[in-house]
């Protein structure tokens, strides 16, 4: 079992703890279950030629569908469906990329389809390494096919500027709720997939009111025509029990395909445009984060091109009164990036120094010349609520040998095109680690609440900076400025300490008692410039008070408590600042 310990001296004791309380993680040897997902579906297939409404494929249409999907590579070395009113059990193969196993026949018409693969229980006999053989049933009733999915923007899809950003948007699934699914897949010639959306049993999979996603630059390659398809599903069935630990689903499903081409034009020199209204929070334990110490309430505008000197200058021009007031954006130290920011202390005074309309960015690049665009943004109340790290706790003694993950109270209220990111930085602001960025096909969508960092990420006895970013994207824009991503947005930021298990470079708190007065001095060897709160407990289990906050220009901080001559005993814990 490991730990962090506490130390004393004198006839008060210490503990010796960065970022928060001693935590003790126990080692088990329990796995999950081998199978994430199995499922059973009857779909109808479209094919979209133009910009006008799909037409139903008259060549194997009606397709049937089995499948299971493996936890991990390897988890599962067999797997078999019973169809409705059989007697036998027809194996699943697994598939080319080796992601699953599947059973699948299409018909050319629904009523083959129907004879063939009637509503009613089908029985899975799967395979585990560890659990062994499991059966499990799904029944597939109702015959509830989605509306034909349709990709609105199809005449911009067939010219794509693979170097830059675009959007494949669709009419929304009409009847579509929260708890069906959405995928779009963009597949090469031979079958691989360049962009997946995240499947039904995976964190940020998308819902029934998905209407469009981002794909970010170089995700297609320049020249090359590619197939993407479009699925809607509706969710008739799922079962959680049958096997516990695998997400059971049946349902139906609307597949689109079309085509997408990419051209052979070269990146613009802009990558993406940005201005943003949102809150800045700070979390010190496990409680709700609190309002950032200083300029809570942030105006930003942002300017990122590929690379240095494309972009050569931007001025901001601010809506409101009095007019023609203006904001110049200064290069960042990445050389690629012109940037504004300004900060109030309150909603109110944000939004009176940067009011309601529309903000134009003036922009000079090397290449594309003059640019004006136009960007609109509201009041900074637009802010989504403050993310909550879930399991704070337990990210203050992170064992680096083993993966850990990251959890965060849902963001219940945010919209299908909204985005969540997570960060770590190191205490000199470098970036460790960063979730997908928008357009990945992995990005973090508001129904994720959490995320895996892999083994030897973090470094063990050193301290880091996670930030959790809620952004709610009011306006999303590839094509006024072809290929760059123009986006006015709220955002709300949530900081918070994230500490390893090891002895390199923790603070060690040290006392001392001073003989004339009687007093503690604390004492701590710390790194310069950054911030740290002591607090204090007269009992074990402690109930933490704040002491004192510092920000140290030197390697060594020091407080004299005051109300320390009297005690018998006291309890100080140092705890890093974001």
């Amino acid at each position: 079992m490991n730990g962090i310990a506490l130390a004393g001296s004198f006839w008060s004791s210490a503990s010796s703890l960065v970022l928060g309380l001693a935590v003790f993680q126990a080692e088990t040897s329990l796995w999950a279950a081998d199978v994430a997902m199995y499922s059973v579906k009857e779909g109808l297939v479209y094919r979209q030629k133009s910009a006008t409404q799909p037409s139903l494929e008259t060549t194997n249409g009606y397709p049937f569908q089995a499948d299971v999907y493996p936890a991990v590579q390897g988890s599962v070395t067999n797997a078999y469906v019973k169809v409705a009113g059989s007697n036998y059990f027809t194996q699943l193969t697994l598939t080319t990329s080796e992601t699953h196993y599947q059973y699948k026949r299409s018909k050319n018409k629904l009523t083959t389809l129907r004879t063939d693969f009637p509503a009613g229980n089908y029985l899975f006999a799967m395979d585990g390494v560890n659990d062994g053989t499991v059966s499990a049933k799904l029944s597939l009733q109702g015959n509830l096919f989605p509306v034909t999915p349709y990709v609105t923007n199809f005449t911009q899809l067939q010219s794509v500027n693979a170097n830059g950003y675009c959007v494949v948007g669709w009419k929304s699934y009409g009847s579509g709720a929260a708890a069906d699914f959405i995928r779009l897949t963009i597949s090469d010639s031979s079958g691989n997939n360049l962009f997946q959306s995240p499947n039904l049993d995976q964190a940020g999979a998308w819902g029934g009111l998905t209407s469009y996603t981002l794909i970010k630059p170089g995700v297609l390659a320049m020249g090359q025509t590619y197939t993407a398809t479009l699925e809607f599903q509706k969710n008739t069935a799922v079962n959680l029990t049958s096997y516990p630990g695998a997400l059971g689903v049946a349902g139906y499903f609307t597949d689109t395909k079309l085509s997408v081409a990419t051209s052979m034009a070269v990146a613009p020199d802009a990558k993406d445009i940005e201005v943003d209204k949102g809150v800045l929070w700070v979390q010190t334990d496990s409680g709700p984060p609190v309002p950032a110490p200083s300029g809570q309430y942030q105006f930003e505008a942002t300017a990122k091109a590929y690379l240095p000197g494309s972009l050569t200058s931007a001025t901001l021009l601010l809506p409101g009164t009095p007019s023609g007031v203006t904001r110049t954006l200064a290069l960042a130290p990445d050389q690629v990036t012109l940037e504004f920011q300004d900060s109030a202390a309150n909603a109110t005074a944000l939004d009176a120094a940067y009011a309601r309309g529309n903000y134009t960015l003036n922009l000079i690049a090397a290449n594309d010349g003059a640019k004006s665009l136009a960007l609109a943004l509201q009041s900074v109340t637009n802010a989504p609520p403050p993310p909550h790290v879930a399991n704070f706790d337990s990210l203050q003694a992170v064992d680096t040998t083993q993966p850990f993950t990251v959890s965060w109270d849902s963001w219940s209220a945010g919209a299908p095109s909204d985005f969540v990111r997570f960060r770590i930085d190191d205490l000199q602001g470098n970036h460790v680690y960063e979730s997908p960025s928008i357009g990945s096909p992995k990005a973090l969508n508001p129904a994720a609440t959490n995320r895996t960092v892999a083994v030897g990420t973090l470094i063990p006895g050193q301290s880091y900076v996670g930030s959790i970013y809620f952004e709610h994207l009011a306006s999303v824009d590839t094509t006024t400025y072809p290929a760059v991503l123009l986006c006015g947005a709220y955002f709300s930021q949530t900081t918070f300490n994230i500490g390893t298990q090891g002895t390199a470079n923790l603070p060690v708190l040290t006392l001392a008692r001073l003989n004339a007065s009687h007093l503690i001095q604390v004492a701590a060897t710390v790194t310069p410039g950054q911030s740290y709160r002591l607090d204090g407990s007269p009992v074990l289990p402690p109930v933490w008070t704040p002491l004192v906050t510092n920000t140290t220009a030197g390697s060594t901080f020091l407080f004299l408590d005051p109300n320390s001559a009297a005690r018998p005993q006291f309890f100080y814990r140092l705890a890093l600042l974001p």
